[in-house]
């Protein structure tokens, strides 16, 4: 068996880990997040992006949002992504 890891199979999955994480943060309803990652590859940086439709979140306050966003972004995604792709970049050069 061969797993296939390559750079944008670790951007899915690391968005889809913090849409998951900022859906329960917010106690609002999974599908009421989306999040995506975009890697440059001019500069290789990340860009993340986070949405949360508020239809279906309710009366949640934004700054209430962008506060969970930023907790999750900032607290352990950034670095979960780094350490993740700077590991795949190990293991292609040994």
């Amino acid at each position: 068996m061969v797993f296939l890891l390559n750079r944008e199979r670790v951007l899915t999955e690391m968005a889809e880990l913090s849409r998951l994480h900022i859906s329960g943060l917010l106690s609002v309803d999974p599908s009421a997040v989306t999040a995506s990652f975009e890697l440059r590859p001019e500069d290789s940086t990340v860009v993340p992006e986070f949405n949360v439709s508020t239809p279906t979140s309710g009366a949640l306050d934004v700054e209430y949002v962008k506060q969970a966003i930023a907790e999750v972004w900032n607290g352990w995604a950034k670095q979960e992504l780094i350490d993740r792709l700077n590991g795949l970049a190990e293991m292609r050069v040994q």
